[in-house]
């Protein structure tokens, strides 16, 4: 199957499961809440010694604000690891369940995802390695590049070689950032497709799982890389789209209600966009076609049995 036809058919198989979206999307919201809501304390608190001050979306929190501030970062962190520990959860939980040919109640789904979530996890712990390796990697190269061939050799002379100003240069140090963005976006889908294989095979090393993870994508790179690409701008065009709804809302309208109505729109939007990206990792991982998740016979009711979330129906079951 097509790299785009694996997306737009996980972005669809996703649409259909609105209570795992909602469910996802509380997980979000709550820390969220807590943590905006605690900024917006220390905003009013500040602002209030200036009675014309206004804060606007396009205004951003500079570090002397967390300076005073400290405990901000705290919140701010501790809502970053729940919604962290709270994806390595659900993520179990998708790739177990959301399957065409698989009937499951909510309760089933939640089991799966408690079976599967000290596996993801340490999937998750095990990328942090490469993940700062990629980081640590681009900024040392953009560093030898700077005091390297793009050293400024005599930075008080009054006329400098017209080579150091050449615009290609400041493309090529814009471009590694992004390089470095595509790399770590290519480092989480193989994330996912590890948390496939452990969900799929049922298996419990998670450092297998990333060895034959990274061999699917060696051997496959142009179809990850279109996926990736394909993800990632949904990711980023939608909700981007809706936020710029909420600015308008909020900045023009002045109308709250309808800000908020776009803001949580444009959340849920990446909610399920993070669910497709589930399901293509899984596509991608048993080859893209549909049929090779149900060549085995179909799945149970799994209201019936929520001690076995994932049980096949024997012939006997099935008289």
């Amino acid at each position: 199957m097509h790299s785009l036809a694996i997306v737009l058919s996980s972005l669809g198989r996703a649409l259909r499961y609105p209570r795992v979206w909602l469910f996802a999307w509380l997980l979000v919201t709550i820390p969220a809440l807590i943590t905006v809501y605690s900024i917006y304390l220390a905003l009013d608190a500040e602002m209030a010694q200036s009675p014309g001050a206004s804060f606007l979306l396009d205004q951003s929190l500079d570090e002397d604000f967390f300076r005073q501030n400290p405990g901000l970062g705290s919140t701010l962190l501790g809502g970053s690891l729940f919604m962290i520990i709270a994806w390595a959860f659900l993520s179990g939980a998708v790739l177990k369940t959301m399957r065409r040919d698989l009937i499951f109640s909510f309760t089933a789904f939640l089991a799966a995802g408690g079976k599967l979530f000290f596996r993801n996890l340490r999937v998750l712990i095990i990328g942090l390695l490469p993940a700062a390796l990629i980081f640590w990697g681009t900024d040392a190269f953009r560093s030898w590049l700077v005091e390297g061939p793009l050293r400024d050799a005599d930075p008080g002379a009054t006329a400098l070689p017209l080579w150091l100003f050449d615009i290609r240069w400041a493309h090529v140090l814009e471009g590694i950032l992004y390089v470095e963005g595509l790399l770590f976006i290519l480092l989480l889908f193989m994330s996912k497709v590890a948390m496939a294989q452990l969900a799929t095979a049922d298996k419990r090393s998670a450092l297998l799982a990333w060895g034959l993870a990274l061999g699917k994508t060696l051997r496959h790179p142009l179809r990850a890389g279109l996926m990736v690409l394909a993800l990632s701008f949904a990711f980023l065009a939608l909700p981007s789209l809706l936020g710029e709804g909420t600015a308008w809302a909020l900045e023009v309208q002045q109308n709250l209600p309808l800000g908020l109505l776009f803001g949580q729109l444009a959340v849920i939007t990446a909610q399920i966009v993070l669910l497709a990206s589930l399901l293509s990792a899984r596509q991608f991982l048993v080859g893209g076609e549909e049929n090779a998740e149900t060549e085995s016979p179909p799945e149970v009711d799994l209201a019936r049995r929520v001690s076995n979330p994932i049980e096949r129906s024997s012939p006997r079951a099935s008289a």
